[in-house]
């Protein structure tokens, strides 16, 4: 059984790590990959340690959620255009765990899906400052965005 932990994370991070991709968008910055092999329909940034204070801001995350003890291997943001989404897959190759913090909210469609072992699904809207926490075996996808664009922090641990 895999768990996943739901945290609500603080505004000030979650504006500074808006400001981070708004930053990335604005100067057309190389970071930023359209479509990517497992994203459709919006753009999706390269790994973002050690891009300004990001590393900072994720270790923060981890102390606060009580997981400081877990190094970061990989952070990226990915912002889905209205009907956007992302094909199911996990990350269980390179790391332990892996969290997906929302930096928006969407009233219908976007949600994050995950599968169990025994093809269970539990289904998260997106809620900007909502943080999932989870073991980066855990098969997970991206369902259409349907109102509004959907934008995420995504980091490997």
């Amino acid at each position: 059984m895999y768990i996943i932990e739901q945290h609500i994370i603080n505004n000030d991070i979650v504006s500074s790590l808006e400001h981070i991709l708004d930053e990335c968008v604005e100067t057309n910055n190389k970071l930023i990959a359209y479509n990517s092999t497992c994203t459709k329909g919006g753009i999706q940034t390269e790994n973002l340690c050690g891009y300004k204070n990001v590393n900072e801001l994720i270790n923060k995350i981890l102390n606060d959620i009580r997981h400081s003890e877990l190094k970061i291997k990989h952070v990226h943001m990915i912002s889905y255009d209205t009907g956007g989404s992302q094909e199911i897959h996990d990350h269980k190759n390179t790391e332990s765990y892996s969290f997906i913090l929302y930096l928006s909210t969407c009233d219908t469609g976007g949600e994050t899906v995950f599968v169990d072992d025994e093809k269970n699904e539990t289904k998260i809207l997106p809620e900007k400052g909502n943080l999932l926490f989870f073991d980066s075996r855990l098969m997970h996808y991206a369902k259409s965005t349907k109102d509004k664009k959907k934008v995420v922090v995504v980091a490997l641990v």
